[in-house]
C-alpha cells in the first residue's frame, strides 16, 4: 500500500511525502517529496487554487512510485514453506503483493480474523473450508462484497495453481455467483456547471477533450485517435449539423454520432481540414486520469473523474430529456438495447437520490 502523506512544518505548511507499507515484509517506509502545500489534504479537500501545481507534481510522484513498489512486490511471488515444506494459505496469501490493492489486504484480513491466528496448508482446502468461509464473511459483510471477496480468493489460488502449489481447481465444483455491478457514475448539470467554472492550469486539450466526451458520448478510444478529417468530412453546412463517422470497437460497425453544438464548440478551434489528430497533444489515458481527479477535487466534486464517467454523462442527459433509449444507445454506438438499460437504472438512482 502506499498513500501522501502530510507532515506540517514550522511555516505552518505541509511537506508531502509518501507512506509506503508492505503488507507481505510488514515494513513501513517514507520518501518526502520536497513538495509544499497550504493544507492538509488526507481527507480529500478541495485543492486551493496556489497549491493546484504541487498536488498535481505529487500526483505524478505518486503513480511513478507505485509502478515501481508493484514491481518490488513481484520479487516476493513464491511463498513461504512450513518446516515440513507445506505451503500454507496465509504465507501464500501474504506473498501476493502485484497490486497491493484495498481489495486484497482486506481479503487478507478477512482470511486471518476467520482462522483466528492460525493457518491452513494449501492443499487442505476443501469446498467444505470454502462454505464455511463464505457463510463467516455473509454474516459480516454484503452479497456483493462477500462475492468480490471469493472472486479475489479464486484468482489467488489460480495463481497458486499455475505455480505447481495446488494439485486441483477448487473452483471448478464451486460456482461463483456475480454481485450487483458498482453503480456507474455520472455528473449531474450542477457538477457538471462547477467544473466549467473552475479554471485549470494544466494541458488545456485534457480539459476540452473531457468537456467534448460530456457532450459527445465518445469513449476514450474515439476521443483519443479522433481525427481532424473525420469531423470536416462530417460537416453538412446546409442544416448546420456536423456528424463523425466511427467504428464499434467490439462489432468493427461504423456508426455516425450527431455532435452537439456544445460539443462541435469545443473542438472547432482544433479542426484544420487535415488528417492530423484533433487533439494532438493529449497524454495517455493514467497521466490524464491524474489531472481530471485533480480537477475534480478544485471544483469540490466527489465522484473521480474519468472518460467513462464523461460517456455516462452524455448518456444519462439524453435519457433526462426524453430522448427514446433505442435513440441514445445508437448516438453511442452500442450494438443492442439490452446494454443500454444500465443508463436507465443510473437515471432512475440519480433522480432517486435526495
Amino acid at each position: 500500500m502506499i498513500a501522501l502523506r502530510y507532515k506540517k512544518m514550522a511555516s505552518g505548511k505541509y511537506s508531502i511525502y509518501l507512506d509506503r507499507y508492505n503488507e507481505a515484509t510488514r515494513k513501513r517506509s517514507y520518501c518526502f517529496l520536497k513538495l509544499h502545500v497550504t493544507k492538509n489534504y488526507s481527507g480529500n479537500k478541495k485543492v486551493a487554487p496556489q497549491d493546484e501545481k504541487t498536488m498535481l507534481a505529487a500526483m505524478v510522484e505518486l503513480q511513478k512510485a507505485s509502478f515501481e513498489f508493484n514491481d518490488s512486490c513481484k520479487t516476493g511471488e513464491k511463498s513461504v514453506s512450513t518446516e515440513d515444506g507445506a505451503i500454507t494459505l496465509i504465507s501464500f496469501l501474504e506473498k501476493q503483493c502485484f497490486q497491493p490493492s484495498s481489495n486484497n489486504m482486506a481479503l487478507l484480513k478477512q482470511t486471518k480474523d476467520f482462522l483466528k491466528g492460525k493457518d491452513i496448508v494449501l492443499d487442505r482446502i476443501n469446498t467444505k473450508w470454502l462454505d464455511k468461509f463464505k457463510s463467516y464473511m455473509s454474516e459480516r459483510l454484503s452479497d456483493t462484497t462477500v462475492s468480490t471477496r471469493l472472486m479475489l480468493f479464486r484468482t489467488h489460488l489460480n495463481r497458486a495453481l499455475k505455480q505447481g502449489l495446488l494439485k486441483r481447481n477448487l473452483f471448478e465444483s464451486y460456482p461463483l455467483k456475480k454481485g450487483t455491478p458498482k453503480n456507474r457514475q455520472f455528473l449531474t448539470d450542477k457538477e457538471l456547471n462547477q467544473l466549467i467554472h473552475t479554471p485549470t492550469t494544466f494541458n488545456p486539450q485534457i480539459r476540452g477533450a473531457f468537456l467534448f466526451a460530456c457532450y459527445s458520448g465518445l469513449r476514450w478510444d474515439d476521443v483519443e485517435n479522433l481525427k481532424q478529417l473525420q469531423v470536416s468530412e462530417g460537416i453538412e453546412k446546409a442544416d448546420k449539423r456536423f456528424i463523425i463517422g466511427l467504428k464499434h470497437i467490439k462489432s468493427a460497425k461504423t456508426y455516425q454520432v450527431e455532435l452537439s453544438k456544445e460539443a462541435w464548440d469545443i473542438i472547432e478551434k482544433y479542426v484544420k481540414n487535415k488528417q492530423e489528430l484533433v487533439f494532438d497533444k493529449l497524454p495517455n489515458k493514467p497521466n490524464c486520469n491524474i489531472k481530471l481527479h485533480l480537477w475534480g477535487a478544485m471544483a469540490g466534486i466527489d465522484t473521480d473523474l474519468c472518460f467513462s464517467v464523461a460517456r455516462n454523462t452524455y448518456t444519462v442527459n439524453l435519457l433526462k430529456k426524453g430522448h427514446p433509449l433505442k435513440e441514445a444507445r445508437k448516438r453511442i454506438g452500442l450494438v443492442n438495447t439490452h446494454s443500454a438499460r444500465i443508463y436507465e437504472t443510473m437515471l432512475q438512482k440519480g433522480n432517486s437520490t435526495p
